[in-house]
């Protein structure tokens, strides 16, 4: 529980950074963002770390639900998200991702986020309008 909850503070300080700075296009790929997760669990494997969870650090969907969840309320506020309830997670070679869903009817965009499997890294965040 202690870990989630280092990484759920880390993830809110991580996001807050990008929420004051203006948004930019990566210089990364998803490709090349790929690669730099199967880096870091490579270097985690290699006993660099003291602990590496088996599956990573987000291991399932209920864990990227709620990682995401955590990024996006600060940003966005929590009414905002709350509205976009079901959240929706994939897992697609190592990276999740997770969105939010409008209701029937509704007209917008949603909270979207894709989270590494093995190092819970952000490594994008949008709203659609």
């Amino acid at each position: 529980m202690k870990i989630y909850i280092v990484l759920i503070f880390s993830l809110i300080l991580s996001a807050s950074v990008l929420a004051s700075t203006e948004p930019a296009e990566s210089n990364l790929s998803s490709a090349q963002e790929n690669v730099s997760c199967s880096r870091n669990q490579q270097l985690e494997e290699s006993g660099k770390y003291s602990y590496f969870p088996q599956g990573g650090y987000v291991p399932n969907e209920e864990t990227a639900i709620k990682i995401a969840v955590a990024v996006w309320e600060p940003i966005y506020g929590s009414k905002k998200i709350a509205q976009e309830k079901p959240y929706k997670a994939k897992l697609q070679n190592g990276v999740w991702f997770v969105t939010g869903s409008l209701k029937s009817g509704w007209k917008g965009g949603v909270a979207e986020i894709e989270i590494c499997q093995t190092t819970a890294k952000v490594i994008r965040l949008s709203h659609g309008k």
